[in-house]
């Protein structure tokens, strides 16, 4: 491994465990002189890191101290998930319960039927918002020790509601195309997109909230 294939391969360790930029820089320099002195001394680059470059670099960003935020996305958008699922659930009983409450506040017939576009929309809009405070509410509390948590659950505020635009329409279009098919298979992969969706979302939402950090 020559010195440039090394400092690059920190690098990017650096920036998986959070290193602000700044601080990427000063550790690359240090490290450079270090590897030119070592090859000048005739000891090769690889025995000095001691064969593997990510466990060096981890070991030295503990040493120098700097401070760091590791992004863990795996964690969050786990987190978040459970808070939606949990939010769902929520959110079906509330958007029933307030039905309910309509249909005798305004003395309604019960087997009143809105028009099918406001009834999906209120319905699924209702349980969606319900939804996503459930995201960003489990994602506030579960992991509130994490750096950062702050800026990610606002990011996550902004970014769900807007991947929804695109999201959903797509996903009426993969039912439309099997024909509103209730099958277990078709279904299952109906869920699977929406969960690959909005984790793709909440860890698109880490990264833009740590950008600012990490750029220095």
């Amino acid at each position: 491994m020559t010195i440039d294939e090394a400092i690059t391969a920190a690098g990017q360790e650096w920036r998986r465990l959070g290193v602000p930029a700044r601080d990427r820089q000063a550790l690359a320099a240090d490290l450079r002189l270090d590897l030119e002195a070592a090859v000048a001394d005739g000891v090769p680059a690889d025995q000095l890191i001691d064969g593997d470059v990510t466990v060096f670099a981890r070991r030295l960003v503990e040493e120098s101290g700097v401070r760091h935020v590791p992004a863990r996305y795996g964690q969050i958008a786990a987190t978040a998930l459970a808070g939606a699922v949990v939010g769902v659930l929520v959110g079906v009983l509330v958007v029933a319960g307030l039905y309910m409450i309509l249909v005798r506040l305004f003395n309604l017939p019960g087997d009143f039927n809105a028009p099918v576009a406001v009834a999906a929309g209120i319905y699924y809009g209702g349980i969606g918002l319900v939804a996503l405070a459930g995201a960003v509410i489990g994602v506030l509390i579960l992991l509130r020790h994490v750096p950062a948590i702050g800026r990610t659950a606002a990011a996550i505020t902004v970014l769900v509601p807007l991947s929804a635009i695109v999201m959903v329409p797509l996903l009426m279009l993969f039912a439309r195309a099997t024909g509103y098919s209730t099958a277990i298979s078709i279904v299952l992969i109906e869920i699977a997109l929406s969960i690959a969706g909005f984790a793709a979302v909440t860890t698109l939402a880490r990264r833009w909230s740590l950008t600012r950090l990490l750029k220095g």
